[in-house]
């Protein structure tokens, strides 16, 4: 079964496709993934033309690691993705907290509101802070 292109996005590093010279695309999982990458790293007020978007996670750059901070993260990402981005149903936000190597260890869960391909449902890790 062919697999239809739904979402499209550019790829997030502007890598060029070595056939076409323009720039690399990301389709339907790929560029949901991209869309919410964006959300999160990018800062109020930092796009001119949509200054309320963004997750503004430097907000909490100063707050003790702890689990009410996480419990802030938490909230501040369930808000600002349930917002920015309409393709998903979000199933689980984990923010851990890791006092010790001055970070939290965050991972999203989410479902594609479509059913884009076989996987309907991706998870997203990443680390907010640490040295």
């Amino acid at each position: 079964m062919a697999q239809y292109e739904v979402y499209s996005d550019i790829h997030s590093e502007y890598n060029k496709d070595t056939n076409t010279k323009d720039l690399q695309k990301v389709t339907n999982l790929d560029a949901i993934k991209n869309s919410l990458r964006n959300i999160l790293r990018t800062r109020k007020l930092e796009r001119r033309m949509i200054p309320t978007f963004g997750a503004s996670l430097e907000q909490v750059l100063f707050e003790p690691i702890d689990e009410t901070t996480a419990k802030m993260i938490g909230s501040i990402l369930y808000d600002e993705l349930l917002m920015w981005e309409p393709r998903i149903k979000l199933i689980n936000i984990e923010v851990i907290a890791r006092p010790d190597d001055l970070q939290y260890k965050i991972n999203i869960e989410y479902e594609i509101k479509s059913v884009l391909s076989k996987q309907s449902s991706d998870k997203i890790s990443f680390i907010l802070g640490g040295i």
